[in-house]
């Protein structure tokens, strides 16, 4: 989500106060909004939604790993690499 034309990236100090303003002084969501500055409450729900799942752990960013390729693949692309490289056509599987 962060990353995308238009979204921002929070700090993590100001996560963590929007987690402490609604779970330990018990303010509402707009409030919460309204202070701190943030404009999509749904940056907030998602917030919410991992400090309840993960904790504060749950509040830091994440790099997005490509999906990696089968282990399948893996073995044919080195049965494939054997066969350039001893000029063979076809190995014995």
């Amino acid at each position: 989500m962060a990353g995308k034309k238009g979204m921002k990236r929070y700090p993590i100090e100001v996560r963590v106060k929007a987690i402490d303003m609604y779970f330990e002084k018990g303010y509402c969501r707009k409030e919460i909004l309204e202070t701190l500055g943030i404009k999509n409450d749904t940056q907030i729900e998602d917030w919410f939604r991992r400090f309840r799942k993960e904790g504060y752990s749950g509040l830091e960013y994440r790099k997005k790993v490509k999906q990696g390729r089968r282990k399948d693949d893996k073995a044919d692309k080195a049965q494939k690499d054997r066969r350039r490289v001893c000029g063979l056509h076809s190995l014995p599987t």
